[in-house]
């Protein structure tokens, strides 16, 4: 999950000057995409003091999970505050950048205050300012706030809060040769963009070359029983097929096709 293995992929294809005319990302439900929004996760570890949870506020012991809940609190401030004032973009179901806390690890024991406690949070942006003013907002609160109240606790309190993933977003040209015989094989006109992250946005913004985003995709993304049918396989095949004889027939495919 998170497009993890592509930077290394881009970086050999800069190192070894490896180049391409356009890119085809097999993704989308059987869609044309031309936009998917970028993402950033983070992870929060939080470091108090155990004690038996009798001898708890006698200022021998520093409660993780409830400083931990005021940082995450704030990302949900922050959250509500996106959804309500952050510019929208409504090609996307979610016209808004999200943001989520999606994972929870702390305690050992009922009796005892716990010392560490472990939080993962999200954000997916098609705006990718909205991410370093993020970013910087939450460590802000968390060593101007968090640590200073922690350490009247205990002295060694400590908070560490790391970007693990980042990936960015995806907007396609859509004067480009490439997106509009994307578009002609489609047959659409319609602008569609993905709230999830593809490898996209590597190939248009760090290399760029002109990319669009059609494929199978998945129904119930990320549940239960996630899966893909027979019949979007089959129209992405035959869509695959079609825009790779396009575009190698000729010398000049887009000016043959267009």
């Amino acid at each position: 999950m998170g497009c993890t293995g592509i930077p290394s992929l881009i970086d050999y294809m800069k190192k070894n000057n490896v180049k391409a005319d356009v890119c085809l990302v097999g993704d989308g439900n059987y869609a044309l995409r031309t936009g998917n929004k970028g993402h950033s996760q983070w992870r929060c570890t939080v470091k108090g003091k155990a004690i038996h949870s009798s001898m708890a506020l006698m200022g021998t012991s520093c409660n993780a999970i409830e400083y931990a809940a005021m940082i995450i609190t704030t990302v949900r401030e922050m959250a509500k505050e996106l959804k309500a004032h952050d510019a929208r973009d409504h090609h996307y179901r979610c016209p808004y950048s999200a943001m989520s806390t999606n994972l929870i690890q702390g305690g050992n024991a009922v009796n005892t205050v716990p010392a560490e406690f472990v939080f993962e949070f999200s954000l997916r942006v098609w705006n990718s300012k909205v991410l370093g003013r993020m970013d910087a907002r939450i460590r802000q609160y968390i060593n101007e706030v968090v640590v200073p109240e922690m350490r009247k606790e205990y002295a060694e309190a400590a908070v560490e809060l790391d970007t693990y993933n980042t990936c960015p977003g995806f907007n396609a040209d859509e004067s480009a040769p490439f997106t509009k015989l994307a578009r002609r094989v489609m047959g659409t006109d319609q602008i569609v963009k993905s709230d999830g992250t593809t490898e996209a946005g590597y190939f248009q913004e760090r290399l760029g070359v002109p990319t669009v985003i059609i494929g199978a995709g998945t129904a119930r993304a990320h549940e239960a029983n996630e899966y893909t049918s027979v019949e979007n396989l089959m129209n992405s095949h035959r869509v695959t097929l079609q825009l790779v004889t396009l575009c190698t027939e000729t010398d000049n495919p887009f000016e043959s096709h267009l």
